[in-house]
């Protein structure tokens, strides 16, 4: 929590100094693959939906936004004979990105750019199983906070005054223990 705390310290300061900035405010839903690991153990690749992400933008110029993002989901992993923990996790997330805009073509603009995810994760159900799949070893329920690197893509379409559907891909990568893995998410912004 702290991490999060001085990550939104540092941030503030960069959004007053947007005098002309431009504003969005968004839903989006997604599909994603994550494993997790711990001082227990990693799970396998699992693939879940995200019913909802609640997102918001900046435009601090015509190539530049910042990008904030916070969405929740629940993930249901069954241990494998291979030692992969099985567990059930429930994460809520906050995500801050900077994004840069590149011209592809003339109707085609694409954002990219990297950010930092915090994770609250609570673990429940963590065991492991043998080789003929009984119950080897359980975990106790953990409550944690994890920080992972971001590599995200976006890109909009005008569909009225104002509004434009919203496609993004991302691939987070754990600074230690977390969730680490990829998705896509599609979604309606409205520039305020």
């Amino acid at each position: 929590m702290k991490k999060l705390l001085i990550l939104s310290i540092l941030l503030l300061p960069s959004l007053g100094a947007a005098k002309n900035a431009h504003y969005n405010v968004g839903i989006s839903t997604g599909f994603y693959a994550y494993s997790y690991q711990d001082d227990k153990g990693k799970t396998e690749l699992e693939n879940t939906t995200i019913p909802f992400t609640l997102f918001a933008e900046m435009e601090t110029s015509r190539l530049n936004k910042i990008y904030v993002g916070l969405r929740g989901f629940e993930l249901d992993v069954d241990a494998t004979s291979s030692g992969k923990l099985g567990a059930n996790i429930e994460s809520t997330q906050f995500e801050a990105t900077w994004l840069r805009k590149f011209k592809m073509s003339r109707n085609f603009k694409p954002w990219f750019g990297a950010g930092i995810r915090s994770s609250l994760i609570e673990v429940s159900s963590r065991h492991t199983i043998d080789r003929d799949g009984y119950l080897l070893a359980t975990f106790k329920h953990s409550e944690s906070t994890f920080l992972a690197f971001v590599l995200k893509t976006t890109a909009d379409w005008e569909i009225g005054e104002g509004w434009y559907i919203n496609a993004d891909a991302s691939f987070d990568q754990p600074i230690g223990d977390g969730l680490q893995g990829f998705g896509f998410s599609l979604g309606i912004k409205y520039e305020l």
